[in-house]
């Protein structure tokens, strides 16, 4: 996604899923993802960027993977407020 979208690791990050939802839902490629000032650490103002096809793909199988859940996720409801990508809660290993 960071390189496929152009993207710094701290913007991706603080998305949510509203910046992807229109366009995501109706599968329009590419698909448009406006990131505002506040989000891209302020200093150069709004601008947009675009998701091919293969970055949209993984974003589905991504968020297919948090709305069913797995053994190491749990299972979640996407709303638009929610982080598009979370990291994992996991145990932390035992010693």
């Amino acid at each position: 996604m960071l390189a496929l979208g152009g993207l710094r690791e701290g913007t991706l990050a603080r998305l949510q899923y509203r910046h992807v939802k229109e366009d995501l839902e109706a599968n329009i490629l590419p698909l448009h993802n406006h990131v505002e000032a506040a989000i891209a650490k302020g200093k150069h103002g709004d601008f947009d960027t675009f998701l091919n096809s293969e970055a949209v793909q993984y974003l589905k199988i991504y968020l297919k993977i948090r709305t069913q859940g797995t053994s190491e996720l749990r299972l979640e409801n996407i709303t638009e407020t929610n982080p598009r990508l979370e990291t994992p809660r996991l145990p932390l290993p035992r010693r």
